[in-house]
């Protein structure tokens, strides 16, 4: 091993990320077929936030040493730090089909499919790594937050518990524990732990996303939309969209009894309003408390930048939406209230395209939010011009947003 590759590991084992792919660099000039290097180097631009620079050295890695896994479960690594969630899967079952043995790889194959929303069988991956090293540090922190997310709190309460026992200065025990809270609606203690999460690495975004919700969860309404999104969770993503679908199609079966039956509309149109009051909260809901985390002192600098970008376009797209409905009792003309709905539809797919944190799926999901923007202006236009086409544009409109709202899943199911 040359002195440049020792001292990489040295600057690695310290974080000093930029200097340790300078000197992996030196010690590949020397030997370029060193596939061990060009892992540790792919590993270096995956924390530089150089995806594709980390994608090319793990493959060539792979090249040089297939049977090697090693080199899968770094290509594996990088590939989940991008987003490629499918391929990452890939790399990962080549990695743990060369050594099963190794907890590690049960490790990134957990995260995975927690990524891909497969909470469940990411546990089983958990205990099968535990199996094999039951003293795992990252895997027992891990269970720890997936009980959490599958909504088996005694089971996690019991690990997060012992884990801060084990080490009560370690960052992400204190991060479990604030989640495990939050989905307790115990908000203040969540927010003492996220904070301590922070002070004890102010890098940690695990801990940082929690500090927003739990700042945001002060208010009632917020702490019924994210005890919603919560219960969500712990469904199967079929049982998922059963749900949703089903109070869709509960809404429409409602509306439309009432409009053949007017004398149960009393009855009935309190489950129509109830059900278009609570789709605006989801849409709007994000975007609107994170407005509101502008007047707290910790609130505004607990926000990324892209989430403070996101958050202001959306609310000036709700903002104007509500003008359009203050605009109504003045003019009498339904198109402000048209423009009310399509600001409502457009801030529920405008906040995640743009707080997208993956760039090529962000480069997909914002210019299509634009055309679909524009698309929706010119049916208005034309329906204020009392063109019948309006009418029918406005229609197709709708088809286009949903699928806006399915889009950030393709492409997440995707992962590539």
């Amino acid at each position: 091993m040359s002195a440049q590759a020792v001292r990489a590991r040295q600057l690695m084992g310290i974080g000093r990320w930029q200097a340790a792919a300078e000197a992996l660099q030196m010690a590949l000039a020397e030997d370029p077929e060193d596939a061990l290097n060009h892992a540790l180097l792919a590993q270096c631009w995956s924390n530089l936030d150089r995806p594709a620079d980390a994608r090319r050295e793990a493959e060539r890695a792979v090249q040089l040493a297939p049977s090697h896994p090693t080199s899968h479960w770094v290509l594996g690594q990088v590939l989940l730090a991008d987003q490629r969630t499918a391929d990452a899967e890939r790399a990962a079952r080549e990695a743990l089909r060369l050594d099963v043995e190794d907890a590690d790889h049960h490790h990134l194959l957990a995260a995975i499919l927690a990524q891909r929303d497969q909470a469940s069988a990411a546990l089983a991956q958990v205990d099968a790594g535990l199996a094999v090293d039951p003293e795992h540090r990252g895997l027992t922190d891990f269970r720890g937050a997936l009980l959490t997310r599958l909504g088996r709190h005694d089971e996690a309460e019991s690990v997060i518990a012992e884990g801060l026992r084990r080490d009560p200065d370690a960052a992400e025990h204190h991060a479990n524990a604030g989640w495990m809270h939050l989905r307790q609606r115990d908000h203040a203690r969540a927010a003492q732990h996220f904070s301590e999460a922070l002070r004890l690495d102010p890098t940690d975004q695990t801990a940082r996303a929690g500090l927003v919700e739990a700042l945001k969860a002060r208010y009632l309404i917020y702490r019924i939309f994210l005890a919603w999104l919560f219960w969500l969770a712990t469904l199967s993503p079929t049982a998922r969209w059963v749900v949703i679908l089903g109070g869709y199609l509960a809404y429409r079966f409602a509306s439309r009894v009432a409009d053949i039956y007017p004398q149960w509309s009393l009855w009935l149109s309190p489950v129509v309003w109830l059900y278009l009051g609570f789709a605006f909260l989801t849409w709007t809901a994000i975007p609107v408390f994170n407005l509101l985390l502008y007047a707290h002192p910790l609130g505004r600098h607990a926000l990324s930048d892209r989430e403070r970008s996101a958050t202001l376009g959306t609310s000036a797209v709700i903002g104007v939406g509500l003008i359009g409905v203050a605009s109504y009792p003045l003019t009498g003309h339904a198109i402000g209230l048209l423009i009310a709905l399509i600001c409502a539809q457009a801030s529920a797919v405008l906040y995640p395209a743009l707080e997208e944190a993956v760039a090529r799926h962000r480069r997909i999901q914002v210019p299509a939010c634009a055309m679909w923007g524009l698309f929706q202006m010119t049916a208005l236009a034309l329906i204020f011009a009392e063109e019948t086409t309006g009418a029918r544009m406005l229609t197709w409109g709708l088809y286009g947003w949903i699928a806006l709202i399915f889009l950030p899943s393709v492409l997440s199911a995707r992962g590539r």
